[in-house]
């Protein structure tokens, strides 16, 4: 019988050793064989309070690529941005590592510092990664200079800035199965705070193990800083997205604590959260497992204030362009697959103003939007498989 059984067996055994499904960069996260992330990851738009300047920041290895083992090798990269005429010209290095740091998320602080942090590969030991950080002044000289480093082990963070604290919200651990095309989830997430300048860290676990969660989100007002993250449903493929109001200067949690949106399926990886700073108001985007996208509307202190439903899919780790007027901002989306959706906001609703289309189709590996300086169109750099884009959507052109 064991003679029949060979074949079988040496056949099954060729598919575990040769299967291409998966390609390991490391001992923690796994991503697949055909990640667009491979090529681009994470995209910033920030705007310097001090200079009134703007710029776009990511991580890229379009010339570069993986190494022979496998390993990325992106490197952080700036460039400044007309709102005039936006366009993508000569980008500048930022930050360079024989291995990759990616996703890059940049905040700028009130005193007009960039607080840059990322997973960093780069790294010796705990599975070969941690979440580092750098900060640089309004001329982009390094003021705290890479590497330094707010976790061994951390991955996945992003950051924001309060009116005197910079926060820095990220994963802990890895978990296999599950997730993504199963190929895992994050174990916990905890956020870190700091000085301007780096001091008085203090650090915050946010869970315990006994779930798993990953993919942190953090955008902040003046006085604290909404942290948004997905929670694995087990033998699911959604997940529920949790949140919470976390206050740098007590390092805790406010009395709400985490708020586990378990009403809604919650599609991978595709939700945003922005501050609205003149209406005094966070708004979460969520969609869902059913192609649907959800909009909350949060008080500063983490109460749900309204709640709309029904609108387009938005693209996936896609932040809007926000247009700021008195009374009411108007937020546009990325649509997925392709085009925008644009919602005007005030402080007690939002409201569907409409859609535009587009041919190009946005990918996974980072938008971030803005709006021209006369306010009449919105801007999208994204990163496409080979270069940086800029996507353009008239308001116009909604209906």
């Amino acid at each position: 019988m064991l003679i029949f059984l060979l074949p079988l067996l040496l056949f099954i055994l060729a598919l575990l050793l040769f299967s291409p499904a998966v390609i390991q960069n490391n001992d923690s996260i796994v991503y697949g064989a055909d990640d667009q992330r491979e090529a681009a990851h994470g995209m910033n738009f920030v705007t310097n309070p001090v200079t009134g300047k703007s710029y776009i920041f990511w991580s890229d290895q379009y010339y570069s690529g993986s190494d022979s083992d496998g390993n990325w090798t992106h490197d952080i990269y700036y460039q400044q941005i007309s709102l005039e005429n936006p366009k993508i010209s000569e980008k500048h290095v930022l930050i360079s590592a024989p291995e990759a740091q990616e996703p890059a998320s940049v905040s700028c602080t009130a005193d007009g510092q960039f607080f840059v942090t990322f997973e960093d590969g780069n790294t010796k030991g705990y599975g070969g990664l941690s979440q580092r950080y750098a900060i640089f002044d309004k001329n982009m000289d390094p003021v705290k200079a890479y590497p330094q480093t707010v976790a061994l082990g951390g991955h996945s963070g992003h950051g924001a800035c309060t009116a005197d604290k910079i926060v820095a919200f990220w994963s802990n651990e890895w978990v296999d199965g599950g997730g993504v095309d199963n190929l895992g989830t994050g174990k916990d997430v905890c956020v870190t705070s700091m000085n301007y300048d780096g001091s008085n860290s203090r650090t915050l676990k946010l869970t315990k193990g006994k779930t798993r969660e990953w993919w942190p989100i953090v955008t902040a007002s003046k006085k604290n800083a909404l942290l948004v993250w997905q929670r694995y449903v087990k033998n699911q493929t959604y997940s529920n997205v949790c949140y919470t109001i976390y206050d740098p200067n007590t390092g805790k949690l406010n009395s709400r604590g985490i708020q586990a949106l378990k009403s809604i399926k919650a599609k991978y990886y595709t939700y945003n959260a922005v501050y609205l700073k003149n209406l005094n108001r966070y708004v979460l985007n969520i969609t869902t497992d059913k192609n649907k996208s959800i909009v909350l509307l949060l008080s500063s202190n983490g109460k749900i204030v309204y709640k709309k439903t029904g609108l387009p899919a938005f693209a996936r780790e896609a932040s809007p362009a926000i247009l700021i007027r008195t009374g009411a901002d108007t937020l546009c989306y990325p649509k997925s697959p392709s085009g925008a959706t644009f919602l005007r906001v005030t402080k007690n609703g939002i409201k569907y103003v409409g859609s535009a289309k587009s041919s190009y189709k946005w990918g996974y590996r980072g938008t971030s939007g803005f709006y021209t300086e006369n306010g009449k169109t919105a801007c999208f750099a994204s990163l496409a498989k080979d270069r940086v884009v800029i996507r353009k959507f008239s308001s116009s052109t909604s209906h």
